[in-house]
């Protein structure tokens, strides 16, 4: 199937909880939606049941480590493959240890987090610009209370929401005079994986 026209959206971490709702959403507007996921985590056939129960078009699906720099090479090959460019960029994936006292703390697992749940925002629009020419016009990040909440074992993830709200506010700085519009959403908390 050939979408050169069409409207591409890429969710990461898309196969389930908010990013499978915000492809649905997406595709209920007409656009084509990509989804990745990791280590096996997607029902595939509820993710894609539930796309032809709406009767919207199956989503691309695509396996993907988004701190993987060769998955994230080959995902945008792929995408590149059926679409010209990738319109809205939604940066989902959060990840992170649960900390249940100050002897959990290790600046791996903080580093770690903030690759996973900081570092997309900036290294898949660059990456996107190097393959499609164009960086998405849209770019979302998703956020949460964390920056602003105390919550039970949210520690390092609390420190990624904030990471990525303040490299929002930069990354509008930088790219806003390209007609590059990023955004940031705080969701309520949902429950997800993080490291045990």
């Amino acid at each position: 199937m050939s979408s050169r026209d069409a409207k591409a959206v890429l969710i990461t971490g898309g196969t389930k909880g908010i990013g499978l709702g915000t492809g649905l959403a997406f595709a209920r507007q007409g656009a084509h939606t990509i989804l990745t996921y990791k280590w096996g985590s997607a029902d595939l056939d509820d993710v894609l049941a539930k796309f032809e129960a709406e009767r919207l078009p199956s989503p691309l699906v695509i396996e993907a480590d988004v701190a993987n720099p060769d998955d994230t090479t080959a995902l945008l090959e792929r995408i590149h493959q059926d679409f010209d460019r990738i319109d809205t960029f939604v940066s989902n994936v959060s990840f992170g240890l649960v900390v249940k006292d100050l002897a959990d703390y290790s600046f791996r697992s903080l580093a770690r987090t903030i690759e996973y749940s900081v570092w997309p925002l900036v290294e898949y629009p660059r990456r996107i610009r190097e393959i499609f020419g164009q960086y998405p016009r849209y770019i979302v990040g998703l956020s949460s209370p964390g920056p602003d909440h105390v919550y039970g074992n949210y520690d390092f993830v609390a420190v990624s929401k904030a990471a990525l709200e303040t490299l929002c506010r930069y990354l509008n700085y930088r790219l806003f005079s390209e007609g590059i519009r990023i955004n940031i959403v705080r969701s309520g908390l949902v429950a997800g994986d993080l490291w045990q």
